[in-house]
């Protein structure tokens, strides 16, 4: 987005940072409130830890003048005269404890800070980020190709931390009109992956995921039913209220059908214009009946959810009881287009014995698969994931 101070030079990044008033107050109200017995307990030792570097010199100075040359009496501040030893021998042993006591305590009490001070510290940054990262999943893409410029996206880069942004690649979609749109890439899962990895400093662990992914596909592949034997799948998401069907081409591009690609489903709607890679407009439960898939898989649910059993409902309507996947108990929750590579993996699994469970064994329910019907390693990827690969 131009704005007219980036003509002398200052960036909207400097502009925002100019209209926060009192930043250091704003953010211990906003991020270190919980952390504040970290911030008391290091100013409290801070504060002791200053006071007994004081001490050694007072200690030292009254034991001079009246241990060794006698020109005044042994006096120590806020101590008691009758606390204090009367021989000389005593009032330097004395001396010596004190002055060793402050030396170690003050020793303690800055590393007692050091700590403190450092909990506090880290748990501020981790709720700045947290908080940051939550903000930018909540706003609307478009913002991001409104017309910031290049040189605004690697401002933040650098004063802010990595940026990533790749919200198209979900489905393909076109980005909006802006700068970043000639140039957008769209990446796989594994592409992803592979980006965050390197950020992580892991990128052996997503190489190792993949290589399970692919000798997954690979064993799905070799098993899968000629094509005039596999069934027509629809995508869908139920809206009860209306009793509308959302759609979706089961096999079109995106990360978020990566769980189905491989399978080679019959798409039930895939030539039609209404999906949501073209117009999205619904479909009512007359035309869904037209199409009378084999089997119907309900988008983004990982587990049941009210739109989905109110898609079971459906065994109940007059029109919806005729759908040939509520008469066969072939209606299934579909994960999640939001995957990354685990979540690939689980989900590839669920959907091959949902789609073909004469061939991979029926579904049994999320994290109920039989270990016979595993269709990857479960301990090999724990092994990656932990870094034991």
């Amino acid at each position: 987005m131009s704005t007219a101070t980036e003509s002398d030079g200052e960036t909207a990044l400097d502009a925002a940072q100019k209209r926060v008033s009192r930043p250091l107050l704003r953010l211990f109200r906003s991020y270190g409130r919980l952390e504040w017995r970290w911030l008391a307990l290091g100013l409290v030792t801070s504060a002791l830890a200053y006071g007994s570097v004081l001490v050694t010199p007072i200690v030292l100075g009254t034991t001079i003048d009246a241990v060794f040359t006698v020109e005044s009496a042994y006096r120590l501040p806020l101590v008691p005269t009758a606390w204090l030893p009367a021989e000389p021998a005593g009032q330097f042993w004395l001396s010596v404890a004190i002055v060793g006591v402050a030396l170690g305590g003050g020793a303690v009490l800055q590393w007692v800070r050091g700590v403190a001070m450092n909990y506090f510290a880290h748990g501020v940054m981790y709720a700045i980020r947290t908080d940051a990262y939550e903000r930018m999943q909540r706003l609307d893409m478009a913002f991001f190709d409104s017309g910031w410029s290049r040189d605004e996206f690697d401002d933040i880069e650098e004063q802010v931390g990595p940026f990533f942004a790749n919200r198209f690649s979900r489905a393909h979609a076109d980005p909006p009109e802006g700068e970043c749109r000639d140039a957008y890439q769209f990446y796989s899962v594994w592409e992803l992956a592979e980006t965050f990895s390197k950020v992580y400093q892991v990128q052996n662990r997503g190489e190792k995921l993949r290589s399970v992914r692919e000798e997954m596909v690979s064993t799905i592949s070799e098993q899968l039913p000629p094509a005039s034997e596999r069934p027509t799948v629809a995508l869908v998401v139920f809206n009860p209220e209306e009793k509308t069907f959302g759609t979706y081409e089961i096999n079109g591009p995106g990360f978020s059908k990566a769980h189905y690609r491989p399978l080679e489903p019959v798409g039930a709607f895939a030539d039609s214009d209404k999906t949501y890679a073209n117009n999205y407009s619904a479909i009512d439960l007359e035309q869904m009946l037209e199409v009378d898939p084999d089997v119907i898989v309900h988008h983004w649910d990982i587990e049941p959810s009210e739109r989905y059993e109110a898609l079971l409902a459906l065994e109940d309507d007059p029109v919806g009881k005729k759908l040939s996947a509520i008469q066969n108990d072939r209606v299934y929750v579909g994960g999640t287009p939001m995957q990354g590579p685990i979540f690939n993996l689980f989900q590839l699994e669920t959907a091959a014995q949902q789609i073909y469970p004469d061939v991979f064994g029926e579904f049994q329910g999320v994290g109920e698969t039989p270990e016979d019907n595993r269709l990857f390693d479960r301990q090999r990827v724990a092994d990656i994931v932990n870094g034991d690969s």
